[in-house]
């Protein structure tokens, strides 16, 4: 009932022969499937070492309440999995944000999975979540501030263009690739980061409805497009030519 990351093998296995079978082989195989349950998963080194320390501790917390680990993961419910939790912000001061919590849970329910050959009953784990976002959270004071990532916006787009076209001293053989490298600049810029952090302000149907259409105030005509879910195509990809010019030779 321990998860050792160094225990774990990797097996290769040869593909079967495909070939249809008797029906007794098939109703042994159903038996089979469901005598073994739930299908264990290969997890990764990095997910068995946090299975590892999971497990550890709920052995940790069965001790603390005299109990068996295995049978008490059998029959746990909700309100055993929520005193886990509780039990573990108490004996483990260090732990102060929520999204460590969540990240426990998550582990636990695999352990539960791999130990138990079922999974945790859906309804109950939403409630679990539920728990650890309100009372849990409140209760504790967890921290559930989350670090900025460093994402392209609209002002950095902004100041890459401005540098092109204000300050750039480069030469070009044809300023016609001066054009092409700021087209090529915002189609990097709009595919290696979410469309979201370019716009700053909420969608105006009307207004869309407007300038594609032409008609805002048609409502037959603005009925039939959503542009949250249509695709206006106003520059494809498919729409753009970036011919190579050789440079002129001096």
């Amino acid at each position: 009932f321990s998860f050792k990351p160094s225990a774990l093998k990797i097996t290769i296995q040869e593909p079967r022969q495909r070939a249809q079978q008797a029906p007794d082989y098939y109703l042994r195989r159903r038996q089979h499937h469901a005598k073994d349950g739930a299908p264990s998963r290969n997890h990764t080194t990095k997910t068995m070492e946090s299975m590892s320390v999971v497990m550890n501790r709920w052995i940790c917390h069965c001790k603390f309440l005299g109990v068996d680990e295995y049978e008490y993961m059998d029959i746990a419910e909700k309100e055993d999995i929520m005193t886990f939790l509780d039990w573990m912000l108490d004996t483990f001061p260090r732990i102060r944000k929520r999204s460590s919590v969540l990240e426990y849970k998550r582990v636990f329910f695999l352990i539960y999975r791999k130990s138990m050959k079922r999974g945790f009953d859906r309804e109950a784990a939403s409630e679990i979540h539920d728990y650890i976002t309100g009372e849990l959270t409140l209760s504790y004071a967890l921290d559930t501030t989350t670090e900025e990532k460093p994402v392209l916006n609209g002002d950095d787009i902004y100041l890459i263009l401005h540098h092109h076209w204000v300050h750039d001293r480069s030469k070009f053989p044809d300023e016609h690739q001066r054009i092409q490298l700021a087209l090529m600049i915002q189609i990097q810029s709009y595919t290696a980061t979410r469309p979201r952090v370019l716009a700053y302000v909420s969608i105006n149907k009307k207004r869309i409805a407007a300038h594609y259409i032409g008609q805002s105030m048609d409502v037959n005509l603005t009925a039939q497009w959503n542009p949250e879910e249509d695709d206006f195509r106003t520059v494809s990809y498919r729409d753009v030519t970036l011919p190579f010019a050789k440079p002129r030779s001096a």
